[in-house]
């Protein structure tokens, strides 16, 4: 039996959060046809389980968002930028002892990380960068950043566009021929999400799901624009009674958020769960999932949510969740929400709570219940299996 040919993974965590999550599904779908080893950057703990044939950690500092203290992020962020040279040295001696066909990254730090060590052993190795985020709303304030990857993207052998707008995004930012961007969709194994979502909610949360529960899922930051979701409940609590807000995921707004809905009146109807293990039995139980991003490369939890049937209203950024809804075929769209955390129009809080108040219907609710599982299966991974592989190919 001639031997299997190596894949190496290089992601920034398993912990919590999509890139996690989309590492898992990918090493998954890999694992079938090549060795996989996978290298996980930083030293947060890994809650993600996944089937690998070798799992390296470098254990450096990088996601200060995932730190759990105030002391925590301070030291990450001193340290991240000098462990990124102990990052490139590990890699080069990877390149060199392991000599795997493709190392394959996963956002920026750990792009640059597998570009310059391919400067000082390049081999038969080849490069392939993953862009996880729309670099023209991203890099806005991290000029510094944007350089640093305008200078060395160009020397990667494929880039992988996770969705259909963001091959024009990476092209046009980094000035990089589109025949060298591999566009494929982030893909969803839709079984797994269902099975996950018959797992029981714990009791003292059981009354809020009673109700038409709104719920949302991700980083708490401004990109994520959940102050928006607060806003626009207010508007419904001064009609119906019967609307709670659940936040799942963590974040540096999370005090911004807080004291907004208490300065509202409205605190004993939000919830923050914060980063939980499973999204899915929250979300499966939910009225209605409100994604409200600013910008987006794609937008996971759209498709998640809409695995279990759940009606989707979100806003269409310039890539990724716009295209997901169809512009609003199968979803309710909010447009785009303006990129300010005050000095903005009550008027969008109320075109998200006009939005909401129309799924009272029942034959609205059926339909675009309908809509969001009928989407949901052209993300399905079995469906993309052999786009999946080509990405791989050269």
């Amino acid at each position: 039996m001639s031997k299997r040919k190596k894949i190496a993974i290089f992601t920034t965590d398993l912990y919590k959060g999509g890139v996690a999550e989309s590492t898992r599904k990918l090493v998954k779908t890999l694992s079938s046809r090549y060795e996989i080893d996978l290298i996980v950057y930083d030293n947060t703990p890994i809650s993600f389980k996944t089937k690998h044939d070798r799992i390296i950690n470098l254990n450096l500092p990088l996601s200060a968002n995932f730190a759990k203290s105030r002391v925590g992020v301070l030291l990450k962020k001193i340290f991240r930028w000098p462990s990124v040279f102990l990052a490139i040295l590990y890699l080069i001696y990877y390149r060199i002892k392991y000599k795997p066909e493709i190392i394959y990254s996963m956002t920026y730090v750990p792009n640059v990380v597998n570009i310059c060590s391919s400067f000082f052993y390049k081999g038969s190795v080849k490069t392939i960068i993953s862009e996880r985020q729309d670099p023209r709303m991203d890099l806005k304030e991290s000029k510094l950043m944007a350089t640093i990857l305008k200078l060395t993207y160009k020397f990667s052998d494929r880039i992988h566009a996770n969705s259909k707008e963001m091959v024009s995004a990476i092209s046009d930012f980094y000035s990089i021929p589109k025949r060298k961007i591999y566009y494929l969709d982030n893909f969803f194994y839709l079984n797994e999400i269902k099975e996950r979502s018959l797992d029981d909610i714990e009791e003292n949360m059981k009354p809020i799901f009673d109700k038409k529960v709104i719920i949302t899922s991700g980083r708490l930051s401004k990109q994520k624009g959940q102050w928006f979701l607060i806003d626009a409940l207010h508007q419904l609590s001064s009609v119906y009674d019967d609307y709670y807000l659940v936040v799942l995921g963590d974040g540096e707004l999370k005090d911004f958020l807080s004291e907004r809905a208490i300065e509202l009146g409205i605190h004993d109807k939000v919830y923050f769960l914060g980063n939980v293990s499973n999204p899915h039995k929250y979300v499966g139980a939910s009225h209605v999932f409100l994604f409200p991003s600013l910008w987006e490369s794609f937008g996971n939890s759209i498709v998640e949510a809409m695995a279990l049937s759940i009606p989707i209203i979100s806003t269409e950024c310039k890539s990724g969740p716009g295209y997901i809804i169809g512009n609003g075929e199968y979803g309710l769209s909010i447009g785009i929400l303006p990129d300010a955390l005050s000095g903005y129009s009550s008027s969008y809080a109320k075109k998200i709570a006009s939005k909401i108040e129309y799924l009272r219907s029942e034959s609205v609710y059926e339909e675009y219940s309908t809509k969001s599982l009928i989407r949901s299966k052209d993300f399905d991974a079995v469906l993309l299996e052999n786009k999946i592989f080509n990405l791989f190919k050269f």
